[in-house]
Parts: structure tokens; C-alpha cells; sequence
């Protein structure tokens, strides 16, 4: 219904502790993503201003798709883990098919294969990509809007 009634719910159900259920897996994939995309991201457009493209819009697009998408690809695996550990049946507050993020993921090699780690990599990208690609964009155009207000 809305987001109050989502959180009264999970309170109740779980307790307050309900609402970090997953955080520890989380975590590893708000790293993965951070660090690979805005180093990737650095590094791309450094390549393509040594290659004479200009530090115009199409470096920062080309720079940011490609960090978007190597980020997700970093990402997958933590996603697919949180996911199925903040999804999967509870007794008592405990999850009934995963004890923790390294039994989900290990779980999921031995039955799925290594290849099932990026299940939904793709739609992730279409999903989370449009968004990365948005903020660099809209960051380098804000970078160089500063730069000129402190050149007046």
C-alpha cells in the first residue's frame, strides 16, 4: 500500500532488526559497485581525452556506459546474493534456506553453476545502467558549470 505500511509490516513480522535483514550482503555489493565504477569511469575518459576525443559529452557517455556496465557486472553476484537471502522464508526471524551470504552464494554454484552468480546481470544493466550513465552525465555538466563560476 505504501511505504509506512511496508514498515510496520516488517517490524511486526521480524522485528526492528528486520529491517537490516540482508545488510550484510548489501555491503560487499555497494563496494564492488563504488569502487569499480568510479575507478573504471576515471580511467576510461583519461583513455579517450589521450585519444583526442575532447572532454565533451561523448567521452563522458562512452566513459560512464562502460563503467556502468563493468560496475553491474562487479555488482551481480552480491545483488543475486542479497536478493535471495532478503527473499527467502523466515522461521523465527531466521532465514530457513541460506544462514548467511556465503551459504547462499556457495548454494548457488553447487546447484546453479558459476553462471548462475549473474543471473539477471543483464536486466540489472537495463535497469540500474540508465541511472549511472544520468549521474556522471549530469556531475561532469555540473563540474563544468563550477569551473566557470569561479572563473567570473
Amino acid at each position: 500500500r505504501n511505504t509506512r505500511h511496508a514498515l510496520r509490516c516488517v517490524i511486526q513480522d521480524r522485528g526492528v532488526l528486520g529491517l537490516w535483514r540482508g545488510f550484510d550482503a548489501l555491503l560487499p555489493r555497494v563496494l564492488a559497485l563504488v569502487s569499480v565504477q568510479l575507478t573504471t569511469y576515471d580511467a576510461v575518459k583519461q583513455q579517450l581525452l589521450v585519444r583526442d576525443w575532447g572532454n565533451g559529452t561523448s567521452t563522458h557517455f562512452v566513459s560512464s556506459a562502460i563503467a556502468s556496465f563493468l560496475a553491474t557486472v562487479a555488482m551481480q553476484p552480491f545483488d543475486l546474493v542479497a536478493a535471495r537471502l532478503m527473499n527467502q522464508p523466515t522461521e523465527q526471524g531466521k532465514g530457513t534456506l541460506y544462514s548467511g551470504p556465503w551459504d547462499c552464494a556457495t548454494k548457488i554454484v553447487r546447484t546453479e553453476g558459476l553462471k548462475g552468480l549473474t543471473k539477471g546481470g543483464l536486466s540489472n544493466y537495463f535497469r540500474v545502467g540508465p541511472q549511472y550513465i544520468l549521474t556522471f552525465m549530469i556531475f561532469e555538466k555540473m563540474k563544468a558549470m563550477w569551473a566557470s563560476f569561479k572563473t567570473v
